[in-house]
């Protein structure tokens, strides 16, 4: 037998010895988690509705310690444009994930959230100052 290949006629061994390969191969391409200078995949990069709108909550969640400086005046409106444009390559670099796919949903649903709850928001607050207006109105008239 020579010793660069070696016949295996066990299944089970033969799919244990993939599925090593395999995680093998998935650690050393996950650069996740891995700090500032964590190559970016394909998919990560791009604007991010959740950390613009959310962006005190998306950053601690995401271990993006930066965006705590949106609770300074002024800075934080200049730190709200910076995570939406660099807030998912600072999550990927700043946060283990299992994978591209987990972290493209997840960023989707803090998307998704941040769209919401802005909406709901802006519903509400147009809301209130219609029956401000009307109540104050009434109180001048009478």
């Amino acid at each position: 037998m020579n010793n660069e290949t070696m016949e295996i006629n066990d299944p089970e061994v033969v799919k244990a010895q993939v599925e090593k390969l395999m995680k093998g191969n998935e650690s050393d391409s996950n650069t996740s988690g891995k700090g500032k200078g964590a190559v970016i995949p394909e998919g990560v990069a791009g604007w991010s509705w959740g950390a613009f709108l959310l962006n005190f909550i998306w950053s601690v969640n995401n271990n993006v310690w930066i965006g705590l400086l949106t609770i300074i005046p002024y800075v934080g409106l200049a730190v709200m444009f910076l995570l939406g444009f660099k807030g998912r390559e600072w999550a990927w670099q700043s946060r283990h994930w299992d994978s591209v796919e987990e972290f493209i949903r997840i960023q989707k649903k803090w998307s998704y959230w941040a769209v919401v709850s802005s909406v709901i928001t802006l519903v509400l607050a147009v809301i209130i100052m219609f029956f401000a207006e009307k109540l104050l109105l009434n109180n001048l008239l009478n």
